[in-house]
């Protein structure tokens, strides 16, 4: 039995809601919620949330290279995004991979807004 599925090229949604899948050695460790809203120049801005508590990211789109970039006091992530439409059930999945750098803390206090 074969899937019909169709590879895309379309744009970055310009608001959409995605959950976070992150493994470490081939193991689920977080589960959570990201909420982007994609601007004009190709930038983005929104939340990401994993226990409640959303924290505000911004980042870049390139739409040539399909490549997405997020930054933000505690991490930076660089990656890149697939879609493709199931027709069988008409659903389309967006798909983003790629490495999420944790920055030492010495670098979020320096970066981190006075509360």
């Amino acid at each position: 039995m074969s899937i019909a599925a169709q590879t895309s090229t379309k744009s970055l949604p310009p608001f959409s809601i995605w959950g976070v899948h992150a493994s470490v050695a081939e193991r689920p460790v977080v589960w959570g919620k990201l909420v982007m809203c994609a601007l004009p120049d190709q930038q983005i801005q929104g939340t990401i949330q994993f226990r409640g508590t959303p924290i505000p990211i911004e980042g870049s789109w390139n739409e040539s290279a399909q490549q997405i970039v997020f930054h933000y006091s505690y991490a930076a992530y660089s990656g890149h995004l697939t879609m493709y439409d199931d027709v069988q059930i008409q659903l389309r999945h967006l798909i983003l991979t790629g490495r999420l750098q944790m920055l030492p803390p010495l670098y979020r206090r320096a970066n981190m807004e006075p509360e």
